[in-house]
């Protein structure tokens, strides 16, 4: 989505107003806020949505500081782990709707409490037992890689992990970083979860199509996976 008149809100680190062609709106910026008047973001809503209501109304992203946001959109896909996909003309927005909150570990979410990891465990196996207790809107892109490298939390790691592809994938062609070790992990699942989840593997293919420059280090795993998901074979 392109964004224009960016500005940070007063007494805040990471709060900025913008405009869109969907109205006024407000956010947390992810990393520090830029500089110029206007560019290209992934929206991403990480709060529950409270209220679903059937409207004609136009496409629309609004709201005061700091107070609620209000969106109208066309619901372009719901996952079963309730990952919705909001479309305002040719722009998606990913929020949940009250099944799910980022705000919470995968640990909370599986319901499930791992015992401390061994104390000869490899660095990796200490990191994971860590990350799970890390809630899932505060991980890093490269924690979210080493975790879903491991299988772990894929239900909710996977979509936020596509979000966060689809918004570098944006920004590649201004000059933007792109993940390769997040794009890697994702791209290197097993054949039965983007089966299981057709959504995502649309969602994959189109961020891949919007790669100028695919690092030659990961063109085996793009051409594998768009391989096996178009054949159905096993990884």
């Amino acid at each position: 989505m392109r964004i224009t008149d960016i500005y940070r809100i007063p007494g805040t680190a990471e709060l900025v107003t913008f405009a869109s062609s969907a109205g006024q709106a407000w956010g947390r910026w992810q990393g520090t806020p830029p500089t110029d008047s206007s560019c290209f973001v992934e929206v991403d809503i990480p709060d529950p949505v409270t209220a679903w209501e059937p409207t004609q109304g136009a496409d629309a992203l609004t709201g005061t500081a700091e107070e609620i946001l209000n969106v109208c959109a066309v619901v372009d896909s719901v996952d079963h782990d309730g990952i919705v996909a909001l479309r305002l003309a040719s722009d998606i927005i990913w929020t949940m709707d009250n099944k799910t909150d980022r705000s919470k570990t995968i640990e909370q979410l599986e319901g499930i409490e791992w015992p401390d990891p061994p104390a000869d465990g490899t660095g990796l196996v200490k990191a994971v037992h860590n990350l799970r207790k890390r809630p899932i809107n505060l991980l890093t892109p490269w924690e979210m890689s080493r975790l879903i490298g491991q299988d772990v939390g894929i239900p909710w790691l996977l979509p936020a992990a596509l979000g966060i592809l689809r918004k570098t994938a944006t920004d590649q062609p201004l000059g933007g970083f792109y993940d390769d070790d997040l794009l890697t992990a994702v791209l290197t699942r097993r054949s039965p979860i983007w089966q299981s989840n057709p959504e995502w593997t649309t969602s994959l293919k189109e961020i891949i199509s919007l790669l100028e420059d695919i690092s030659p280090n990961i063109r085996e795993d793009v051409q594998r996976f768009l391989l096996e998901t178009e054949t159905g074979a096993p990884n």
